[in-house]
């Protein structure tokens, strides 16, 4: 079975612990079924049924090497026994979730299916769309017949309040965004930022815990995988980290990240560089506590 020496579960990734396995698990069969997600290369999400019985949930990945996320699975699971094997870090529930991801050729690969994590951005995608039912509902009975609009994507938001604010600079759209003056990108920045629910994984960590000692575990957790994946994507130059490619699990706490593809500082020789060292919003720092970045 690929990669089963390295699928790892919440409590094993907890313990710093490898899988293994009293004999070879090999592939019985493929479940008939295929999901292709929308996203832009249409992986396809497959389960396969091991000779043991068990179901096994990989992602197939084409027109991608993933020999370099593969390398970087084995940094992770390194970097986590060490963190493990310090008597400094075993009481501050830090710890790195990595996942098995097994490359098949130059331009494909299976990367494992991490069970209940969902995106950032979809978290932030449904929190619009309760905002927008509650705004059509204080409308009154007609608004509630009405299809409500789809909720706006977040480059849609920018370009709605950059190309207004570039217009009164009687700057035209058409030059390259890197000439674009910086007090008018930081004059939208804050303005996004104001319109963006502060509390959101704060709120949804709380409503995801069935008291306050979970609630409280939960947030150890999260901020101890806050701070070390900010640490390791650091360190290895990371890029990319939009809100499709940072993962919750809100039913531990941490913060799992995917796709490792531009990293070495990779993001710094696009044509806009990333020069954000890792992902730290408002947003991911409240959810840290009342101490925020000092815990």
């Amino acid at each position: 079975m690929p990669g089963l020496e390295k699928q790892i579960t919440v409590s094993e990734s907890e313990a710093g612990l490898n899988t293994s396995s009293s004999g070879i698990v090999t592939i019985a069969s493929f479940c008939e079924q295929v999901a292709i997600l929308s996203t832009k290369t249409k992986p396809k999400k497959i389960i396969i049924v091991g000779s043991d019985g068990e179901k096994y949930t990989y992602l197939l990945k084409g027109r991608e090497d993933l020999r370099l996320d593969a390398r970087i699975m084995q940094l992770l699971q390194a970097v986590n026994n060490f963190l493990h094997s310090s008597s400094a870090v075993q009481s501050q529930s830090v710890c790195v979730r990595f996942y098995s991801i097994t490359p098949i050729s130059g331009r494909a690969g299976l990367i494992q299916w991490v069970d209940s994590v969902v995106s950032i951005y979809s978290v932030f995608k449904a929190w619009q769309s309760r905002v927008q039912l509650a705004q059509l509902s204080a409308l009154g009975a007609n608004a509630k017949q009405t299809v409500p609009p789809p909720v706006p994507r977040p480059m849609d938001m920018f370009y709605g309040k950059i190309i207004p604010a570039l217009k009164e600079k009687g700057i035209r759209r058409v030059i390259s965004r890197r000439d674009w003056p910086h007090e008018v990108k930081r004059k939208v920045l804050l303005d996004l930022m104001k319109e963006a629910p502060k509390q959101l994984l704060y709120q949804e960590l709380w409503c995801a815990s069935e008291g306050f000692k979970a609630f409280s575990s939960k947030l150890k957790r999260y901020s101890g995988s806050v701070a070390a994946m900010s640490i390791i994507g650091h360190v290895l130059g990371l890029g990319d980290r939009h809100l499709d490619n940072i993962l919750m699990d809100f039913c531990s706490g941490d913060i799992v990240h995917i796709d490792y593809n531009v990293c070495f500082d990779k993001g710094q020789r696009l044509k806009i560089p990333e020069i954000v060292p890792f992902h730290l919003t408002q947003t991911i720092e409240a959810a840290l506590g009342l101490t925020g970045i000092q815990s």
